[in-house]
């Protein structure tokens, strides 16, 4: 595992040190297409062995079908925690503005995003059905890890070579798919926004110097975090709600109210982000995210209306 997380940060770090953005955007085609042809084949496989989709929903209950929760404060509270983590905290995702400002024009652009949602709505489905497929052949597989890994055991235990080499294959381009992006990102904020307007005489290769720099820097502290052995899915919750609670009201109050202003994104990004902190050691029922978004996006109207940003002026 070790040497798995190492050799694996060495990768991301080498193509997208040596190729920044453009090296990540055709990777990442590539790698996509690697993991639709290896979910693809898998669920062929695994939908000849049940009979079709069909057999998969017979004879679940009723509760299966519902997409809320079982009824209780703690189930309701981790279910909206997740869905606005995931929903709204990939609003002002750092990865989707590179690939939009990156296209070649706009047309591009809004063609290249529409086409990233729908195919993301249509393969999500697809390793759902393949674990539901899982599930009904090798029922004994839900034991292991509470039922999380039961894709990777099937295809260990129970599927042929090739196939094993086509999912392996696409899981691999997934994890570097992602992790290049999301190093990425924050290596290019910390050189375009937060050196670049404060350092004198900073020249374009400066800026490559620094964002390079920031890169391997990212790179360390995910493998810190590797290394911690934490739970994946929460690992990917933490890593939104920061966004969620301290970008997310700025950014999308900015874009729509015209009333946004400078020191309303300050109170939201500092009130959010506190408030966040403050639950999350205090270990509190709700999800601290609840907490934190509420905060962010109040003190961003409070804050807006209070003290409004003067036209063509800085503050």
């Amino acid at each position: 595992m070790e040497y798995g997380i190492v050799l694996g940060a060495s990768i991301v770090v080498l193509y997208t040190y040596v190729g920044g953005m453009w090296a990540v955007s055709y990777t990442d085609m590539l790698q996509s297409i690697l993991i639709i042809i290896g979910l693809v084949l898998l669920l062929i496989n695994t939908l000849d062995q049940t009979g079709g989709v069909i057999p998969l929903f017979a004879d679940k209950p009723t509760s299966f079908f519902s997409p809320f929760p079982q009824d209780g404060l703690d189930n309701w509270s981790e279910y909206l925690a997740t869905i606005l983590a995931i929903t709204l905290g990939s609003v002002p995702a750092q990865e989707v503005y590179q690939r939009v400002f990156s296209a070649k024009s706009k047309k591009a652009a809004v063609h290249g995003a529409y086409l990233a949602a729908f195919l993301l709505l249509l393969f999500s489905a697809v390793p759902m059905l393949i674990a539901l497929g899982a599930a009904q052949q090798y029922p004994e597989l839900m034991a292991t890890d509470n039922g999380q890994a039961i894709i990777p055991s099937m295809v260990s235990q129970y599927v042929n070579i090739p196939l094993q080499v086509l999912f392996y294959g696409a899981l691999i381009s997934a994890i570097l798919s992602t992790s290049s992006g999301a190093m990425l990102a924050p290596a290019t904020i910390i050189g375009e926004n937060l050196s670049k307007p404060y350092l004198s005489n900073f020249t374009d290769k400066k800026l490559l110097l620094y964002t390079q720099l920031s890169v391997i820097a990212m790179a360390v502290v995910s493998c810190y975090f590797a290394f911690s052995d934490l739970d994946i899915v929460q690992l990917v919750i933490a890593s939104l709600a920061p966004l969620l609670t301290c970008v997310f009201a700025p950014f999308t109050f900015g874009l729509f109210w015209e009333k946004s202003s400078i020191f309303g994104a300050w109170s939201a990004i500092i009130t959010g982000g506190t408030v966040w902190f403050t639950c999350y050691l205090f270990e509190t029922r709700i999800d601290p995210t609840i907490y934190g978004t509420i905060a962010s996006c109040l003190a961003m109207l409070v804050g807006s209306l209070l003290r409004p940003s003067l036209p063509n002026k800085k503050q």
